[in-house]
């Protein structure tokens, strides 16, 4: 296949992402960056997932190997870890080289992530093993946990969770038993493809895609299970359905469940217990498994946790006396559950068996909240989602068959647009701020590092107003900066910047089958957050109905991001806009004028200057000089109009109006006909005197 380059990759509000990746494709192979070789008849099938294919690729000018993942789709990547990580190559870590986007000859574009390959291609324990030999503990703890518990304090120093760690994404470096190496953390969203047994027990309660960035202590639990693993050559908890794996975890503890029958010795067992613990107020930080890994000797915490209920609830044909568990388990059967809430019988439950007045205020608080429009419309689905979130705060937000956390609202909207799913469920979540609620909570108060308790504040209003680059379209770009812009328009286009919208639209317009507009919301949303200017004005306008105001805003909108991106010809676009362009020149009263700015727009439309065109039909001193003339003229033309009047006017009134006006005409052309008369007469008497002599 044949193809053409884009240009930067990375989105443009962040400084760290404006990097430019020339990309092409040709003869079965990428060009990436014109440094690196995509072989697409080799594919490396150890490293592939849901979301991305991979491939062998060789540097051009020195022949070294590596990995290139092809993101599936328009499906986002971590970019902006990936900027960090090209710019910091941290040890132990699968090194990011690249990215860019490619272009290949059926016009269609993917994004490609280029990483460094591992001397030996197999993971510790690849997907396809159920079983493996154990791994002794002093190799656990030398070989695989040293590099790669260095690897992960690095990347924590930096604020950065990896949440991919899994035994089938740590490789062996050069030879079986030597150092490992951690694999790549950027070509997914995280806990996307992650198995729901290294996740903690919350986030195993979300959808794969609504996991969304994750506490850093989090990343523990998942080193944890990772080694328990490894020791005993398996995962004790496969073949169970996660719902059993979770309801396993939440009755015995995952401490229990991993290392159940293991003989442990007390330092394992130490270090095992302190990763897998449940509370993650209790679990160790990264520092303190390092000082573990290099032989010190770590306090752990002592928390004590919720007090387990006396007495069963009986609910759904199930028994329950565990809160996590009920608290799950409420849509599952909404009408029995709201009977039981409603009737008061859970508050009673809970004051007869749990001796916790926080509990019980924290449930009676949300009850009261849900009522807050009298049972108005969304009344049941706000009531059951509220008294799960107050039952069980750490766990995702469970709403209308969403179980969701706050930081993967938008990864899970991601997937619902690309797979056609319908959205006004995420609208609803958002409107009634439940990530806010949830992030209210003192249980998840780590979970707002990243200021999300304003974000979502911010996209609770945003998809409140109205407007071509509002909604829920908008509030996606908000959540989530590196998604390319999901416009149905461009389906077969990844974009990642304004410049590339610009670009990829030009493609779109020298399609004869375009839509009839080049701006719809996803694209009119995707300019208002990854432009620096302000464009709403422009927006406003071209969203409207003025026959003048909407193609002028809709021309100089993308004239000024033409411009201010510096941003090649643009000829398909020009030819888009082209009848937009002919519909601002009507403005012109000069009917010729007018002829030959559309004269002109035909023939420069090739040239793709949108400056250019709209100067034909926006130029303040053509619109002045028209302006002008035309008052002079209409000045000119009432002053016909007032003397016709006059006339008309004394015509009628005054029957010898103009006799004597007429009389002095009269008298006037007598005098000179009788004149020329005489001349005549003379000029003959003369001419015949000459003749007689």
């Amino acid at each position: 296949m044949s193809a053409e380059t884009t240009n930067s990759n990375g989105t443009e509000k962040n400084a760290g992402a404006k990097r430019t990746a020339n990309t092409k494709a040709s003869s079965g192979k990428f060009i990436l960056n014109d440094r690196y070789e995509i072989f697409l008849s080799r594919p490396v099938s150890e490293f592939e997932h849901i979301y991305a294919d991979t491939y062998e690729a060789i540097a051009k000018d020195g022949g070294q190997s590596y990995l290139a993942y092809v993101i599936k789709d328009r499906y986002p990547a971590r970019l902006d870890v990936a900027d960090y990580l090209i710019k910091q190559d941290i040890p132990r870590l699968l090194s990011i080289k690249d990215y860019g986007v490619t272009t290949a000859s059926d016009g269609s574009q993917r994004l490609v992530v280029l990483t460094d390959k591992p001397s030996i291609t197999t993971p510790i324990m690849s997907r396809h093993q159920s079983k493996r030999a154990p791994l002794q503990e002093d190799v656990i703890r030398k070989n695989i946990l040293r590099p790669v518990v260095q690897a992960l304090k690095n990347l924590h120093d930096a604020d950065i969770f990896h949440g991919n760690i899994r035994v089938d994404n740590v490789f062996w470096n050069n030879v079986e038993n030597a150092e490992a190496l951690l694999g790549e953390c950027v070509t997914s969203l995280p806990g996307s493809i992650q198995p729901a047994s290294y996740e903690t027990i919350e986030r195993a309660m979300a959808d794969p895609c609504g996991r969304g960035v994750g506490a850093l202590v989090e990343d523990v639990y998942a080193l944890g299970i990772l080694v328990a693993i490894l020791f005993r050559g398996t995962d004790p908890t496969a073949g169970k359905s996660t719902k059993a794996m979770i309801e396993d975890k939440i009755n015995r503890g995952s401490f229990t469940v991993m290392t159940e029958g293991l003989q442990l010795s007390s330092n394992l067992m130490e270090f095992l217990r302190a990763t897998l613990h449940d509370d993650p107020r209790a679990r160790w930080t990264m520092d303190q498994v390092w000082m573990w890994v290099i032989g010190n000797h770590v306090t752990s915490k002592q928390i004590v946790s919720h007090k387990k209920v006396g007495r069963v609830l009986e609910f759904n044909g199930t028994k329950y006396m565990n809160l996590r568990l009920i608290a799950r388990d409420l849509q599952d059967n909404p009408v029995e559950a709201l009977e039981l809430i409603e009737s008061g019988n859970l508050i009673k439950w809970l004051e007869r068996c749990l001796l916790d007045k926080v509990v019980i205020d924290t449930v009676q608080a949300a009850i009261n909240r849900a009522n807050y429009n009298n049972k108005g419309t969304g009344y049941e689905d706000r009531l059951l989602c509220m008294v799960s979130m107050s039952l069980d705060p750490r766990a995702p937000i469970r709403y209308k068959g969403l179980s969701v956390m706050p930081a993967g609202i938008g990864g899970m909207l991601v997937d619902a647009i690309i797979r056609e799913q319908p959205l006004q469920v995420f609208a609803e979540c958002i409107r009634e701020k439940l990530a806010w609620l949830w992030l209210g909570y003192k249980e998840n108060e780590a979970m707002d590092a990243n200021d999300l308790s304003k974000r979502f504040d911010n996209v609770s209003k945003i998809i409140l107003r109205r407007g071509i680059d509002y909604g829920l379209e908008r509030c996606l770009y908000e959540l989530l900066m590196d998604v390319p812009c999901l416009s149905m328009t461009l389906s077969s286009y990844y974009v990642l910047t304004c410049a590339q919208l610009l670009q990829a639209l030009d493609k779109v317009g020298e399609d004869k089958a375009r839509p009839q507009q080049p701006l719809d919301r996803h694209i009119a949303s995707f300019i208002s957050t990854h432009d620096q200017k302000d464009n709403s004005l422009y927006l406003i306008l071209a969203e409207g109905t003025d026959p003048l105001k909407r193609p002028l805003a809709l021309v100089t909108l993308f004239q000024s991001m033409q411009k201010r991106h510096q941003v090649p010809p643009l000829s398909g676009l020009a030819d888009w806009l082209s009848k937009d362009i002919e519909q601002i020149a009507q403005r012109y009263h000069n009917r010729r004028y007018r002829k030959n700015v559309v004269k002109n727009v035909e023939s420069d439309i090739k040239g793709g200057n949108l400056t250019r065109l709209l100067t034909l039909v926006d130029s303040p001193q053509e619109i002045g000089r028209d302006r002008s003339e035309f008052e002079q003229a209409r000045i000119f033309y009432r002053r016909l109009e007032k003397e016709h009047d006059y006339l008309e006017s004394n015509l009628k009134r005054n029957d010898v109006f103009g006799r004597a006006t007429g009389r002095q005409i009269a008298a006037v052309i007598s005098g000179v006909m009788g004149g020329l008369f005489m001349a005549a007469t003379l000029l003959m008497k003369l001419t015949n005197s000459d003749a007689g002599m």
